[in-house]
């Protein structure tokens, strides 16, 4: 298996992940471990856990890969962590939730078929640092709940131990949810905020507690109206609702004073004669 490693002065090295004893591992400050051979499979060795000023790990396209060695919850000092297009079980991420420095987490078609949020390491989801989540595509074929494209819901309920303080970017993007978790209302912190390609089709009132949120996307989603309460993030200077079902528009949205876009294309009839009145208030 190739890996590639970046130490603290910028220098590349390359080569088979067995020969790790070759380097300096106290200096690796970036560990990557792209797509190998179809047929190949990788298991990471625990030996990762010596990297001890690691602060960037990133996995792309490993489809047999489904857990991550316990040692993981030794590189104290990692920052990124970025899983895509793997087969991790929930149980697999478990050593994640020790990582107390990680800035930034992505996850996106990273999980096996069997994966479900009730199993999710619920440590993840207090890292009292992490400032960037991104979730993508991990929502799994077939089930009796099915969302858009086919796609299982996989909403979500973690109001007991959700405690993100300082997440300022949420993306939840092609997951297949019906609704927004009411734990995404617990992030007060968040300043974007990525819904897009879900089947959302209703915003809870709750949306008026993220006030410092400056970036709204629900573009592609199943919404008929935009609920008035986003008038009341004062902060908001993005917001799409394109390609959804919106047939009215509040008032409030004129109460948005920073706004500077507001994309609602392909929304059927919110341009038609009988809303075109709503819509230049609006614009007043």
């Amino acid at each position: 298996d190739w890996f590639m490693i970046e130490d603290s002065y910028g220098r590349h090295i390359g080569g088979d992940i067995y020969d790790a004893e070759d380097f300096r591992l106290d200096n690796v400050y970036i560990l990557s471990l792209p797509e190998g051979n179809r047929n190949d499979s990788i298991e990471i060795p625990p030996e990762i856990g010596l990297l001890k000023n690691l602060k960037i790990f990133q996995l792309y396209h490993h489809e047999d890969l489904s857990e991550l060695p316990d040692t993981i919850a030794n590189l104290q000092n990692l920052e990124t962590l970025e899983i895509y297009n793997c087969s991790m079980s929930a149980a697999g991420l478990a050593p994640v939730a020790s990582l107390s420095n990680l800035k930034k987490l992505l996850l996106c078609s990273a999980f096996d078929d069997s994966f479900t949020f009730a199993d999710f390491p619920a440590g993840i989801w207090q890292l009292p640092n992490l400032e960037t989540l991104i979730m993508e595509d991990n929502a799994v074929e077939g089930g009796d709940e099915v969302g858009n494209n086919g796609r299982i819901s996989l909403d979500f309920e973690l109001a007991g131990y959700f405690n993100l303080n300082n997440l300022k970017t949420l993306s939840l993007k092609h997951n297949g949810l019906s609704r927004i978790p009411s734990s995404v209302y617990k992030c007060r912190s968040l300043i974007g905020l990525d819904l897009r390609n879900n089947a959302i089709e209703h915003i809870d009132d709750d949306i008026a507690q993220l006030q410092s949120l400056r970036s709204l996307n629900l573009d592609a989603n199943a919404l008929y109206t935009i609920n008035d309460k986003i008038g009341k993030l004062g902060n908001l200077q993005i917001l799409t609702c394109s390609d959804n079902r919106i047939e009215y528009l509040p008032r409030s949205l004129a109460n948005l004073q920073n706004l500077l876009t507001l994309d609602l294309q392909q929304n059927g009839n919110l341009f038609g004669k009988r809303n075109t009145p709503e819509f230049e208030t609006y614009l007043r």
